[in-house]
């Protein structure tokens, strides 16, 4: 799958911006140019997380103006035959030669007519609802929607999670077990049903650690000391057995797993964690994580400010990588090195002129 437009209109501080890339892109650009805002807008509009776990506020809006709508829309081609089949009854026809949509919109019952190819678009869109102050948001197939009238057909989660696209984040670093970490869905495309028993015997091997501590002699009367005062109001005997238990953090698995963390041997002393090996050691293992997400060949790879940590021979190795496995990897960056990786037609950078943002593409000599 590939991103074959994009169109920003009135999102942040993108007025109106529209462009067509060539195969993969690499961002660049001064600050406050957008290259993080357009990687937003790309993870809102692409994910169903993005409108389930974002929330939208009069600052999405350009120049704050509440009384507009802002837009973020996306033609997705080389869909391949199950997505297309899973999105039969939303797609269009788009023509390469000229870049754009084919009118009028063919029959979806079989492949497009001509020399049109079959495309998705798909239009992230924010309000401000006055009545309850606050801004909503939505993603909606804008070709059955009629914004004049305010109806819309919205995308349902169980196509929107079908659209291959990985978020590289650095949320919480690399190698985490919790529920939405790149590392558990690792994991998910590799278990073969042991992961739910692995977690279910930690659980229980913690939780009986917990109740071997509780009962030495030495815990047993420190708590005893601490109860003996409050005996009255707890309406307890402070000598009672098994009184007080040391379980995980809300006595669940996602209490154990969040306090587990990384530790390393890399020649060293030990197994040390991951903090005390340096910002570097940690930026290549959460590239490395990320790349082993992406999975499928055909994903759209969003990846923001990569390579802050990395040296510059491992930018330029990485972001080599993230090009090679993504079916479009899209990367902004503000490591040369890393630019290293792109034929000079994939760079996009990103100005601002007369206070408002552009994108200029750069030909090849």
């Amino acid at each position: 799958m590939q991103i074959l437009e994009v169109s920003l209109r009135r999102f942040r501080g993108f007025e109106n911006l529209t462009f067509q890339p060539e195969n993969h892109v690499a961002l660049v650009g001064e600050p406050r140019a957008g290259r993080s805002d357009l990687i937003e807008g790309l993870r809102r509009v692409l994910t169903s997380d993005g409108t389930r776990h974002a929330t939208p506020s009069e600052l999405d809006l350009w120049m704050v103006n509440k009384t507009q709508r802002a837009e973020v829309e996306v033609v997705l081609g080389d869909l391949g035959p199950e997505l297309e089949q899973d999105f039969v009854d939303h797609l269009e026809a788009w023509d390469p030669e000229l870049g754009g949509l084919a009118e009028p919109k063919p029959p979806t019952e079989a492949v497009a007519v001509d020399d049109t190819t079959w495309v998705l678009r798909l239009c992230y869109r924010i309000d401000w609802d006055a009545d309850q102050e606050r801004a909503v948001h939505w993603v909606d197939f804008p070709e059955e929607s009629d914004p004049d009238s305010d109806t819309f057909v919205g995308v349902p989660r169980r196509l929107h999670d079908l659209l291959p696209v990985v978020v590289v984040e650095s949320r919480g670093g690399p190698l985490r077990l919790g529920p939405r970490s790149d590392f558990r869905r690792i994991l998910a495309g590799a278990d073969g049903g042991r992961l739910g028993d692995a977690f279910e015997a930690l659980v229980d091997a913690v939780a009986s650690a917990g109740e071997d501590l509780a009962e030495t002699a030495d815990v047993k009367a420190a708590v005893a000391e601490v109860l003996r005062p409050v005996e009255g109001p707890l309406g307890v005997d402070a000598t009672s057995e098994g009184l007080v238990q040391f379980v995980p953090e809300g006595g669940s698995l996602s209490g154990v797993l969040r306090t587990l963390q990384p530790a390393l041997d890399l020649g060293g002393p030990g197994h040390l964690s991951l903090h005390r090996h340096g910002a570097t050691t940690a930026a290549l293992l959460q590239a490395g994580e990320a790349i082993a997400a992406i999975g499928t060949a055909d994903a759209v790879v969003l990846v923001d400010d990569f390579g802050e940590d990395l040296d510059t021979t491992s930018a330029r190795h990485l972001a080599s990588e993230f090009r090679q496995r993504a079916g479009q990897a899209w990367i902004s960056t503000r490591r040369s090195a890393a630019m290293d990786a792109f034929p000079p037609q994939e760079i996009v950078r990103l100005h601002v002129e007369d206070g408002n943002r552009h994108a200029a593409q750069i030909a090849v000599p």
